[in-house]
């Protein structure tokens, strides 16, 4: 009850250039506004979007810890992501608690003795997983996972739900590389963490997050899904390692190294959420977007069909011989990365309009003997030490001085214009001190998709609940505001199809052997 009524100490700062900001009754609580409709609460307390506005920044709380959320994203830019004492870890360990801690049951006391230790522990499994030379071996794997998704799907006149499809697949891709590879062989056996894992997403709020021992419905479905994905993997390890199976995965190379079944799974289910949450949403929306412009879809096809015959050319194959698998599945690793700049500018395109989200950091000045007290200053705000510093993309990716028009999809930007080309004017793939550790995989695995899709489907993004009436540039759907777990588009939308030449190509394969 402490907590509900009395506000940190810290949060009255009588000489601060910050405006302070209260959305609830109890002075405790601070500003839960900030989690339940966060763009919201900081349109009105920071003003405009679209320009830059060094005006001075907001400062709150949320229970026991005061954030302050820069206005100026240029000076404090540097700050946020250059400067060492702002520590990434804490931040989202306050901030955010998004991910499952193991639980006791897999617990070694010798383990982990420090956060520190934990994210070494995730960037170098992390690492290791997603290698050169496991990424080149997994791209056959990728494409076979997409082309059996697609084909499953009706061979004429369809209508496609890309949060249904598209994020399944997405899933089993990332589960192929980082995870357990039985869960991938069976739409019934990867719901088995696909489910508590979303369930767990979408129980991350205000409540769960800063009080996590009361409770609150969505914080028991926080408990429960957590432990639910913990067992389902060290059951399927166990299981694995008893029956004295092999398995081609990284999973297995853990064993092979001897780490503990709480490891196995740490690694996997922190990978997993490193992996899912964005790649999910970019590869649905990639396609949402690129269906409501004929013109960039036509770019895209010339582009990938122009690749995809030079790969076949250098192999000794005819292209038109080859179906969609062998096609997909010969181009090497350094092509899928250097040789399809607009596929890449599209991407690029679909990371700004998506990453509109706030990305946190704790102040930590580092002890030295040489080192007095810092004086570091953020968002017109001088920072004491455990202040949450927060950084609302969108107050970039969506400032009209950077990206004119900033609300209209327009790979051109990036291809042609050459926008957000300045220092720390993208920041999808994370920046400065920490860049997106899962980058090269993210982007193989979307490249992949979206590669078997257009050569499935000649498609168009539709509203299904007006008779299927395609939508536009001007209208094309974008997520529900505050949604940045599942985004759910605000308005209904459908990749509708006239033909499926995946399910085509397996129809005719199995006339071919009966």
């Amino acid at each position: 009850m402490y907590q509900l009524f009395s506000p940190p100490r810290n949060r009255y700062r009588p000489d601060s250039k910050t405006k302070e900001v209260q959305s609830s009754i109890f002075g405790g609580l601070g500003s839960p506004h900030f989690y339940s409709d966060q763009s919201k609460f900081l349109t009105c307390n920071l003003g405009h979007i679209g320009a830059l506005h060094p005006i001075p920044g907001i400062r709150s709380n949320c229970v026991g810890n005061v954030f302050i959320v820069s206005s100026d994203n240029k000076a404090d830019a540097r700050t946020f992501f250059n400067n060492r004492d702002a520590n990434f870890g804490k931040g989202y360990q306050v901030m955010f608690a998004g991910m499952p801690e193991l639980p006791l049951f897999l617990r070694r006391n010798d383990e982990f003795q420090s956060r520190k230790e934990l994210e070494d522990f995730h960037r170098e499994h992390l690492k290791a997983a997603t290698s050169t030379e496991r990424l080149s071996n997994l791209i056959p794997g990728m494409a076979k996972h997409a082309i059996t998704t697609f084909a499953r799907l009706p061979k004429e006149k369809g209508l496609i739900d890309t949060h249904v499809t598209v994020y399944q697949l997405i899933f089993q891709i990332s589960v192929q590389t980082i995870g357990c590879i039985e869960h991938t062989r069976s739409p019934e056996m990867l719901r088995r963490i696909t489910d508590p894992f979303w369930i767990f997403q979408e129980s991350t709020q205000f409540g769960s997050t800063f009080f996590p021992l009361v409770p609150f419905p969505r914080t028991i479905r926080k408990w429960t899904s957590s432990f639910r994905l913990f067992q389902e993997i060290s059951h399927t390890v166990n299981e694995r390692i008893a029956e004295g199976r092999r398995e081609n995965d990284y999973v297995q190379e853990m064993i092979d190294q001897e780490a503990t079944t709480g490891q196995i799974a740490l690694h996997v289910v922190g990978a997993l959420f490193a992996a899912i949450i964005n790649s999910t949403g970019v590869a649905a929306y990639f396609l949402i977007f690129v269906g409501t412009d004929e013109k960039c879809m036509s770019k895209l096809r010339d582009e990938m069909e122009g690749l995809l015959r030079q790969e076949a050319k250098i192999i000794d194959a005819s292209y038109d011989e080859l179906d969609i698998l062998q096609r997909v599945a010969s181009v090497p690793l350094e092509s899928w990365e250097k040789k399809l700049p607009y596929l890449d500018a599209c991407l690029k395109e679909t990371l700004r309009k998506l990453m509109s989200m706030c990305l946190y950091r704790s102040y930590q000045p580092r002890q030295s003997a040489t080192r007095r007290d810092s004086t570091l200053t953020y968002g017109g705000e001088q920072l004491r030490r455990d202040d949450i510093l927060v950084y609302w993309l969108s107050l970039t990716h969506y400032n009209s001085e950077i990206y004119p028009d900033p609300h209209k999809f327009d790979p051109d930007r990036f291809f042609v214009h050459q926008q957000g080309a300045g220092d720390q004017e993208f920041l999808s793939w994370g920046t400065g001190l920490h860049p997106c550790a899962g980058m090269r995989f993210a982007k193989l695995e979307i490249k992949v998709v979206v590669a078997c899709f257009l050569l499935a489907f000649d498609y168009k993004s539709v509203d299904p609940s007006h008779n299927n009436r395609p939508y536009t540039l001007e209208n094309a759907p974008v997520p529900k505001k505050g949604d940045n777990h599942t985004r759910i588009p605000a308005t209904p939308v459908r990749l509708m199809y006239s033909i499926n030449r995946a399910a085509v190509e397996r129809y005719q394969q199995v006339d071919e052997d009966s």
